[in-house]
C-alpha cells in the first residue's frame, strides 16, 4: 500500500469507542432518552479517592465483581457483523527464513502468536489485507505487523520485531471498508534498511522480514531438584519454565479465570500472557523481543504483581491492581477497533479513582460491550483520554458499570521500596538482557 498507513486518526475519532455499524436497529430499551438520562448520573462507589485505593491495595483481596454478560461476544468482536471463515491455515515459516509480506505497522499494539487482531480498513488502508488475500501460498493471508509508538517528543518510534498475522475472517461493508479478524502466528524481525526504505518511500506492500523462533529452554531434571539445597530451589523456581508458569498463572488467575484453565507448553502462555494482560507497550514489546519463555514469563510477573496503573502524563492514580477483572474471555486487556480504524489496546477495571472525569452523554452505538452504552473518561488532572465508563441498558446484566481504560494513556510501573525502606516510589521496567 501507498502513502501514510497509520496516518493517526483526529483527536475526536480516538475518542469514539465506536465499533463498526452492523446496521441494526438499537433496541427500544436501550435508545430510550430515560434510560441514557439516568446512566449519565454518577455512582459514588465508582470512585475512590488515591488514600482509598492505596489501602485497596495494600489490604484487599482482588475486586471480581459478579459476571452476567456473555463475555465471549467481547472476545469474538461481534461488533463487527457477521464475517466470513476463510478456510485453511498456513504452514509456518522454517527459523531464519526471509519472506515478502506486506508490513502493517500499528501505533501502541504489539502482537502476539495467538493473538487475536481485530482491523477495520477503509478503501485506502485495505490494499494491504487485499494483497495478501490474492498472494499464493504460502504467503497467502499473511501480513506483518510491528509496533510503533510516539514519544512526548512526537517522532514515531518503529520496533523492528513484530509478528505475522493470518486473516481469518473478512467482512467486506456497503462503503467499500473491510473487516477482519487476524491471528498472530510468529515473530518476525524487520532489517534497519528495509524499515527505513518502507519509511522513506511509504510503501508496505512487500517488506522483507525473517522468522524468529523462540529457543527452547528445557526443565530442571527431577532428579536434579531433589538433591538441591534450598538456595538451588530458589534459582529452580527463578528459571524453570514449568515453575515460572505456574507462578504466572496464579498471579493472572487473580484478575482472568481462564489463566488457571490454560493448558497449554509455557511458551504458548508466554505468548498468551503477552496477548491478554494489560501491559503497556513498551512492556509487551520487551516481552515479544526476548528469545525464551523463561525471560517473556520473568517479564510478566515483574508487571503482574505491583500493576498500578497510573496516568502516563501526570502520574495521579487511576485504579488499583486489585480491581482489573476480565469482561472478555480472553483476559482483562485485549484490542477493539472503531469505526475509524483506529485500535484500542484495554485493560478493563471496575472501579476508578476521583482523577477520573466523566465527559458528554452515555451512547449505546457501537458498543464493544453488546448491551452497554459507553461514556469518554479523561483525567480530571491533565484532561488526557483515559477510555470509557460502560453502563449497562439491561435489567439483569453484570456488573452495572465497568471502566475500559486505553492502556496506552496508563503508566504500569514496577513499584519498588523507597529509599527510605517505608514509602513506595514507581520505576519504569529495566530493559530485559536477552533479546530474540
Amino acid at each position: 500500500m501507498e502513502g501514510d498507513l497509520n496516518e493517526e486518526p483526529e483527536r475526536t475519532r480516538q475518542l469514539a469507542a465506536s465499533p463498526v455499524d452492523t446496521g441494526q436497529a438499537v433496541e427500544s430499551e436501550t435508545s430510550d432518552s430515560s434510560v441514557l438520562e439516568a446512566l449519565s448520573v454518577s455512582s459514588e462507589q465508582e470512585f475512590f479517592s488515591e488514600e482509598e485505593l492505596v489501602l485497596q491495595t495494600a489490604t484487599a483481596a482482588q475486586v471480581t465483581p459478579t459476571i452476567t454478560f456473555d463475555t465471549s461476544q467481547a472476545a469474538a468482536h461481534t461488533y463487527l457483523g457477521d464475517r466470513e471463515d476463510l478456510s485453511g491455515t498456513s504452514e509456518p515459516f522454517g527459523d531464519g527464513e526471509t519472506v515478502g509480506l506486506p508490513l502493517y505497522p500499528i501505533s501502541d499494539l504489539v502482537l502476539f502468536p495467538g493473538g487475536t487482531l481485530p482491523l477495520r480498513l477503509d478503501r485506502r488502508q485495505r490494499e494491504l489485507v487485499d494483497r495478501a488475500l490474492a498472494a499464493a501460498p504460502p504467503l497467502q493471508r499473511l501480513i506483518a505487523v510491528i509496533c510503533f509508538t510516539r514519544p512526548f517528543d512526537g517522532m514515531p518510534h518503529f520496533s523492528q520485531v513484530g509478528c505475522t498475522a493470518e486473516v481469518r475472517q473478512v467482512r467486506e461493508d456497503d462503503d467499500g471498508s473491510l473487516n477482519c479478524i487476524a491471528i498472530g502466528q510468529q515473530r518476525i524481525r524487520v532489517s534497519d534498511k528495509a524499515l527505513r526504505e518502507s519509511i522513506q518511500r511509504s510503501s508496505w506492500l512487500a517488506v522483507p522480514v525473517k522468522v524468529m523462533a523462540d529457543a527452547p529452554v528445557p526443565p530442571v531434571p527431577r532428579e536434579a531438584r531433589r538433591d538441591m539445597m534450598w538456595w538451588g530451589r530458589l534459582i529452580f523456581e527463578a528459571f524453570d519454565p514449568h515453575a515460572l508458569a505456574a507462578t504466572a498463572k496464579g498471579l493472572a488467575a487473580a484478575m482472568s479465570p481462564q489463566a488457571r484453565l490454560f493448558e497449554g507448553s509455557p511458551l504458548q502462555l508466554s505468548y498468551w500472557l503477552g496477548s491478554n494482560m494489560p501491559f503497556d507497550a513498551d512492556v509487551k514489546q520487551e516481552m515479544l523481543e526476548v528469545g525464551n519463555e523463561v525471560e517473556r514469563l520473568r517479564c510478566a510477573i515483574r508487571v503482574m504483581e505491583p500493576m498500578d496503573p497510573r496516568c502516563r502524563f501526570c502520574g495521579v492514580k487511576i485504579s488499583s491492581g486489585r480491581n482489573v477483572f476480565s469482561m472478555s474471555e480472553s483476559g482483562p486487556g485485549g484490542a477493539f477497533v472503531n469505526p475509524q480504524g483506529y485500535i484500542h489496546d484495554l485493560m478493563t477495571v471496575s472501579k476508578v479513582s476521583r482523577n477520573v472525569a466523566l465527559h458528554g452523554r452515555p451512547e449505546t452505538e457501537y458498543s464493544w460491550f453488546p448491551g452497554y452504552a459507553w461514556t469518554i473518561c479523561c483525567c480530571s488532572t491533565c484532561s488526557s483520554h483515559l477510555g470509557w465508563r460502560f453502563t449497562a441498558t439491561k435489567e439483569g446484566l453484570l456488573p452495572r458499570s465497568f471502566w475500559g481504560l486505553r492502556v496506552s494513556q496508563l503508566m504500569p510501573r514496577v513499584k519498588v521500596r523507597g529509599s527510605d525502606g517505608d514509602s513506595p516510589s514507581h520505576e519504569p521496567l529495566w530493559p530485559l538482557s536477552s533479546r530474540g
